[in-house]
């Protein structure tokens, strides 16, 4: 007896050290977590921070606030809000979590509200009266022993009618899995249902959108390998009370590592297309564009650049409120800076991020009309290089247009359904069919432009650049001629250009 009541004592013991550890670390992981995230990119004018963290011994709470500092503090308004809306965390700490959804086993669980009680009567009161008095957000994470993580994000569904419009939602969850502290993939879903948000401007309803996005990798801690699979049913685009455009859209893409390379491919899908706005005969569309042999560590620094170029474009927009007299001086440093970085991004584009004879695109756009495709369009295109090498942006400028045709691989080839062709315009595809512009197919019209080597093809016929040119400008209509001793009117002129 005294043996097993010195065990359940050493694992009492053993629980509430490892249940006090816990506590401690989780109040590091919060920390850090909201030390490095920023509102701003490069800035610390809006930020967030822990205001509060009280830690217990099996669970602590943590409240954390948007602060505004800086320059933005002296803007009233912002100024006002600075500490007022908040975050309120429940963490429960393991290894045996007590949670409001039952036990859980792991390091830690966590649930959070958004804290709206420092808002003015007003926003409460709107808040209040749009998510009928449920919390705007809630959050739980479940933190495991290997680094893993689960989030799940709910909206309350949300209803508020206006004279100035509408705010409707049934169900909006957002889930995200880690599999460890730095590991990959991390996959994020999405579920959206009965969003309307509609305004004297116009508006748009999304009845259902689900889906996937899913972070493959990290290159260069700033570059993501991802993969995406997104579907919208019954998407709408609203003008007054009127839907104009009505359509299921399915959005796919990916991007993958080829070793020094990379590659990718994206596809949006439309089906169930109507509406008055649509231009085209059409209830079902295709877009796809691909791409492969683009420099991984260019696509990289392009990427890197891009960012410190919007963090000194903040930096910029903030001075802008800054009264300091240095402020000029500031001004013309960061104009030097960001001349800097363009360049450098200019020139890494143009020497680095293609590989000549491995870099290629191609796009496909299919448009059908009752299982009958009304047009297509097919574009290849390989890069060259000037004799298998880059050149410089200042040179890649001062190329005529014979030269720069030496640099790719192009085909591209147009099919046009006849019932795509309004009858006033049958004349002028007969000119272009003169022209040699474009050629009789079996259910309509075609056109296809190939370069190889410099030399251009059209519809199967070598051309050069010069006759293609008076080809098109053949087709220009010609602007009408006063007659003798008529007053030449200017403006008559430019409209009929």
């Amino acid at each position: 007896m005294k043996k097993l009541l010195a065990l359940v004592v050493v694992l009492a013991v053993a629980w509430l050290g490892a249940t006090y550890y816990v506590g401690m670390r989780m109040e590091s992981v919060v920390r850090e977590d909201v030390a490095k995230r920023e509102l701003i990119p490069g800035r610390k004018d809006l930020m967030l921070d822990v205001l509060d963290y009280d830690r217990g011994l099996f669970s602590s709470r943590a409240l954390v606030c948007v602060i505004v500092q800086g320059q933005l503090a002296a803007t009233k308004n912002l100024g006002a809000m600075s500490g007022k809306l908040c975050t309120i965390s429940t963490i429960h700490h393991g290894p045996l979590a007590w949670t409001e959804d039952g036990p859980y086993f792991g390091l830690a669980a966590s649930r959070e509200v958004l804290d709206l009680s420092e808002l003015p009567k007003h926003g409460k009161a709107m808040v209040k009266e749009l998510f009928k008095g449920k919390p705007p957000l809630v959050g739980t994470s479940r933190y495991a022993f290997d680094g893993g993580m689960a989030y799940h994000l709910t909206v309350s569904p949300a209803n508020m009618d206006s004279p100035m419009g509408q705010v409707a939602l049934q169900q909006f969850d957002v889930d995200v899995f880690r599999p460890s502290v730095d590991g990959y993939p991390v996959n994020g879903f999405i579920t959206v249902k009965g969003l309307k948000v509609n305004s004297l401007a116009g508006g748009v309803a999304i009845p259902s959108l689900t889906g996937s996005v899913d972070v493959l990798a990290m290159l260069g801690d700033d570059l993501p390998l991802t993969a995406m699979n997104l579907t919208a049913k019954g998407l709408q685009f609203i003008q007054g009370d009127q839907p104009v455009l009505t359509l299921d859209a399915t959005l796919q893409g990916t991007s993958q590592d080829q070793g020094n390379t990379l590659s990718g491919k994206s596809g949006l899908w439309l089906d169930k297309v109507s509406g008055p706005i649509v231009p085209l005969p059409m209830d079902s569309a295709y877009l796809g564009v691909s791409y492969d042999g683009l420099d991984k560590q260019a696509l990289i620094r392009v990427n890197q650049l891009k960012k410190d170029l919007d963090r000194l474009q903040s930096n910029m927009m903030m001075g802008m409120l800054d009264q300091d007299s240095q402020a000029g001086g500031d001004f013309e440093a960061q104009m030097k800076k960001m001349r800097s970085l363009m360049e450098e991004l200019t020139q890494v584009a143009s020497e680095k991020l293609l590989r000549p004879g491995n870099s290629r695109m191609a796009v496909q756009l299919l448009v059908d009309n009752k299982d009958q495709r009304q047009l297509s369009l097919d574009s290849k295109a390989r890069y060259l290089g000037m004799d298998g090498k880059n050149l410089p942006f200042d040179q890649l400028k001062g190329l005529p247009a014979d030269a720069l045709r030496k640099m790719l691989d192009l085909d591209v080839r147009l099919d046009v359904n006849n019932g795509l062709i309004p009858p006033m315009f049958a004349d002028k595809v007969s000119e272009l069919q003169d022209q040699g512009l474009v050629v009789r197919a079996e259910q309509g019209w075609s056109a296809s432009v190939i370069t190889r080597d410099g030399a251009l093809l059209l519809n199967g016929q070598p051309v050069t650049q010069d006759e293609l040119e008076q080809r098109l400008r053949s087709l220009a209509p010609t602007p009408p001629q006063p007659a003798p001793g008529a007053e030449v009117d200017p403006l008559a002129q430019l409209q009929g250009m």
